[in-house]
């Protein structure tokens, strides 16, 4: 469901953002815009993309909680 997709990429778009990982939101900004356009070309490596990079954010913050 795109419309899903556009706003949960919203949300973690901006949350991202937030906390400075700006290549995670740069992701999510482009998914929400294919989502919004209903454009289903490219979602699916930027969403594997968004998958990886959140992994990866996720790793950082669980180390400077340690």
């Amino acid at each position: 469901d795109v419309a899903v997709l556009a706003l949960e990429a919203h949300t973690l778009k901006s949350s991202s953002a937030n906390i400075g990982a700006l290549g995670l939101s740069e992701i999510c900004f482009e998914i929400e815009k294919k989502a919004r356009e209903s454009c289903s070309d490219g979602l699916e490596p930027l969403v594997e993309a968004s998958r990886r990079t959140y992994a990866q954010v996720a790793s950082a913050l669980q180390g400077i909680k340690e």
